[in-house]
């Protein structure tokens, strides 16, 4: 015996209020999104150049946190505790 699959009336109103209401709100998505302004700038490549090496200041044997730390060390025993301290081998980086 097969069987009657018909949605009763009440339920076909709110579909359709429901459909109703959701195109509206997608419309109007679709016009706001289309309309915001295209500010888009292309990636740079300027990441793919290595900086070269700053010059070594006068009275330091080299540009190492460590040698630094001789005269700023308050500063450098902060850092050193930092992530920036370890970015070299910390995954997070």
């Amino acid at each position: 015996m097969p069987l009657n699959h018909q949605i009763p009336s009440d339920l076909k109103a709110i579909y359709s209020t429901h459909q109703k209401s959701f195109n509206f709100f997608l419309l109007i998505t679709i016009v706001v999104a289309g309309s915001c302004k295209k500010n888009v700038e292309p990636l740079q490549d300027n990441w793919e150049r290595a900086i070269p090496c700053q010059e070594t200041p006068a009275g330091l044997v080299s540009i190492r946190a460590f040698d630094c730390g001789i005269c700023h060390r308050e500063i450098y025993e902060e850092w050193k505790l930092s992530t920036h301290a370890h970015a070299w081998t910390d995954l997070q980086f």
